[in-house]
């Protein structure tokens, strides 16, 4: 309904500048906002976060009214980047008080010479340093990065610098800064669910699976309903060898969402590994038949069957996989192993 009413009012108001002044401004503090938290991994229920916000009332009405629902979201960021490309033409050379605002609206319509020049000239103003640093611009790398640091030095309690400092280092295959990065954003935001997975994840692509898992647990227990949380706590115990924990995760994960085929092929091969091969296909096949386009959990369900000396299960699931990738070396030996 917030919705409708608002495209009415734009409909009626669209080229009077008090309309500017309130229902954009209203709006975009918000759009915002929901943009720099989806970037760089912020949960929808983070703690506040005003840098982007002159008016910190409307901010609030604005979050609570427009939830940002990942089903609403689509239509919010449509819907905003109307009322932005609208602010545009109206005052294509937008005041030093709408910095932040401006230097988002060339962001995201790709005009980066314009959000250059206003960041050349407001180099004092965060909010303007950090939609630069996330332009998605190849050769600036060290410019951007200059920039997001600047920006944190001038609002060192904002751990959102931080974690844009960890993005960047990241882009560039600097995980260690980007760890060093993240986990000081979170001493700052320490319930912050989504830092503590994007952590574990960058834990692990270093081999660090015991702080990983770390990682995992504190995200899942600050959201113990997130599936995605569960399914990577369920692939780092895995990796452990840590079965019995990853059968929980995993079987917990499944109540809330039945529909993930890396989480069941994730408790096939627990159960595989523990020997209760029967349990093994059972969620190997509900694998294969979520993900009818991917070669590996008919692999996976093809191993298992011919584990347990069923050859015709084997057969089906070997050859299901070559048809889908004649080439697969797996799925080549797989069908000589049978």
């Amino acid at each position: 309904e917030a919705y409708i009413v608002l495209q009415n009012d734009f409909a009626k108001n669209v080229n009077r500048r008090v309309f500017a002044d309130t229902y954009i401004r209203f709006f975009i503090h918000a759009i915002i906002q929901s943009n720099l938290f989806e970037l760089i991994n912020v949960n929808r229920r983070a703690p506040q976060n005003l840098i982007c916000s002159e008016n910190h009332k409307r901010f609030d009405m604005a979050m609570t009214v427009f939830h940002f629902e990942k089903d609403a979201r689509e239509q919010g960021l449509l819907i905003g980047n109307l009322l932005f490309n609208k602010l545009a033409e109206m005052n294509d050379d937008l005041p030093d008080r709408d910095a932040g605002i401006a230097a988002y609206i060339y962001r995201i319509n790709n005009r980066f010479e314009k959000l250059q020049s206003i960041a050349n000239r407001l180099e004092e103003v965060p909010a303007v340093l950090i939609q630069y640093a996330l332009m998605p611009v190849d050769g600036i790398w060290m410019e951007r990065m200059e920039a997001v640091r600047h920006a944190q030095e001038l609002d060192a309690n904002n751990p959102v610098y931080l974690a844009a400092c960890a993005k960047l280092e990241e882009e560039a295959g600097d995980l260690q800064g980007a760890e060093l990065d993240l986990r000081a954003a979170l001493d700052i935001w320490p319930d912050q669910a989504s830092w503590h997975a994007w952590l574990g994840r960058l834990l692990e692509s270093t081999n660090n699976l015991e702080d990983a898992a770390e990682c995992w647990e504190k995200a899942v227990s600050l959201y113990p309903g997130d599936v995605e949380y569960l399914e990577g706590l369920m692939n780092v115990y895995y990796q452990r060898g840590l079965l019995t924990q990853a059968l929980d995760a995993g079987l917990a994960a499944v109540k809330l969402d039945n529909s993930r085929s890396k989480i069941w092929s994730l408790l096939a091969l627990s159960y595989r590994s523990i020997g209760n091969l029967q349990d093994a296909l059972l969620c190997a096949q509900k694998s294969s038949e979520l993900a009818r386009d991917e070669c590996e959990p008919r692999l996976v369900a093809g191993e298992i069957a011919l584990q347990m000396g069923d050859l015709e299960q084997a057969t089906h699931y070997s050859q299901s996989a070559l048809m889908l990738n004649p080439e697969d070396d797996k799925a080549v030996q797989l069908m000589a192993d049978i």
